[in-house]
């Protein structure tokens, strides 16, 4: 009898840890964070994102939910409006919750993407490069972790175009397209990375842009730098009386710019039926 009293009364102690271990698990895994999440998200939703600095429960590192409130505090701050002391503190908040995080997944190509966010916002708010160029060394940490994911290509190149070092963004996004050259987007970004060295690279721009457009995707990028880029061939290859690309050009600027389809398809037609470029003047857009 007392050995099964002793056995019972074991098996009571087992199960009360378990009990206990399981309301820690429930309390830290799924309530603290929940209500972590709700308050962040009442903050930035109302406008409010200032009393973030005064609520510092919602960076209390419990796990599943930080990175993406960390990460998401960084991409809300680095896109708001609110600037001046106030702005410099949220941006100072969101690198302190990335850069002292001990359990920070640096591992993870998208951690310091983030954290070069950060920098840039600040950057940009204090009108100081060297933040920016400090984003440069995140987003190169980025693609060391995963040096195939194009898209950390993409984004580093605009940081390097906004440090004033465009040699080095087509570098860098000439690597993309010759790691994956079936990729448009890449073609895409170079484009607009190759206009910093005006017509001299026009040839090449065309040659990208115009693999974009054979691949069907041309729809899904932003049409008014679609309507910039094509503008200037148009200028270009009619003063260079190159009617074969002038045609091509003017093909695509039928979809392009519809408000002067018209425009476009006579002027297909027209070298289509004559073999010449007509006396038209065009203006760059």
């Amino acid at each position: 009898m007392k050995n099964n009293s002793k056995k019972q009364y074991g098996l009571i102690a087992i199960f009360g840890l378990l009990a206990v271990f399981c309301v820690y698990v429930l309390i830290v895994g799924g309530i603290l964070p929940h209500y972590q999440a709700k308050n962040y998200l009442k903050y930035i939703f109302s406008g409010k994102a200032d009393l973030i600095l005064t609520d510092s429960f919602i960076f209390e590192d419990y796990p599943y939910v930080q990175f993406r409130l960390r990460s998401d505090f960084t991409r809300n701050v680095g896109g708001s409006t609110i600037t001046g002391d106030t702005g410099i503190k949220l941006v100072d908040l969101a690198i302190d919750k990335l850069e002292n995080w001990e359990n920070a997944p640096i591992n993870d190509p998208t951690y310091f993407v983030s954290l070069a966010r950060a920098y840039e916002a600040k950057g940009n708010l204090l009108k100081d490069k060297s933040f920016i160029a400090k984003a440069g060394e995140f987003y190169q940490k980025a693609i060391d972790i995963s040096p195939k994911r194009q898209e950390l290509r993409y984004i580093y190149a605009g940081n390097l175009i906004n440090q004033g070092k465009s040699d080095e963004a087509i570098q860098l996004l000439k690597e993309a397209v010759a790691l994956a050259p079936e990729i448009p987007h890449s073609h895409f970004y170079l484009s607009i990375a190759l206009l910093s060295r005006g017509e001299s690279a026009y040839d090449e721009i065309f040659t990208n842009m115009e693999f974009v457009a054979d691949s069907g995707l041309l729809p899904q990028f932003d049409q008014t730098t679609l309507k910039n880029i094509y503008g200037k061939f148009i200028t270009y290859y009619y003063e260079k009386r190159d009617k074969d690309k002038l045609s091509q050009v003017a093909g695509r600027m039928v979809y392009i710019d519809p408000d002067q389809s018209e425009l476009y398809k006579k002027l297909v037609d027209y070298i289509g039926q004559t073999g010449q470029i007509p006396d038209i003047s065009f203006k760059e857009n």
